[in-house]
């Protein structure tokens, strides 16, 4: 297993990047990998709900299914998958800092195969990524 933390400031309350964060379906406008997330139960939102998302990974598109298992707005969001093309587990923490938020990010992946032989540089990778992907949402929730 892979774990990486990444804390971002964002110059907006913890209630806008909680909401926006915790916006499943509009993952695809920030997580570059993201290509789609819907919801599997339309009944549930927040604790317990469950939504497919589909991913272009390096072996190829990916469709997983993730539930969010913890939901305390606005402070924190967590969700993730036990099986999968990549198992992981995000956790995100809000707090309020400097007229803004910091959010902290702590993530576990779990690599399998060939992959699992290289898990300190995929991990590596997959924090360069996250953190990117943090900074488009940062500048989406920014300029709204």
């Amino acid at each position: 297993m892979g774990h990486f933390d990444i804390e971002l400031f964002i110059s907006r309350p913890r209630e806008a990047v909680f909401d926006y964060l915790a916006d499943v379906e509009s993952t695809p406008e920030w997580y570059s990998a993201v290509k789609e997330a819907k919801r599997v139960d339309s009944e549930q939102t927040g604790l317990g709900a469950r939504y497919e998302i589909t991913r272009d990974l390096p072996q190829g598109r990916v469709s997983d299914v993730v539930d969010v298992t913890t939901f305390e707005r606005p402070d924190v969001f967590e969700f993730g998958t036990e099986v999968g093309s990549t198992p992981f587990r995000y956790r995100y923490e809000l707090s309020d800092q400097d007229n803004g938020t910091l959010l902290h990010l702590s993530g576990d992946i779990t690599l399998s195969g060939k992959m699992k032989l290289l898990s300190p540089l995929a991990t590596q990778a997959f924090k360069r990524g996250m953190r990117s992907n943090l900074e488009s949402l940062k500048a989406i929730v920014e300029s709204r």
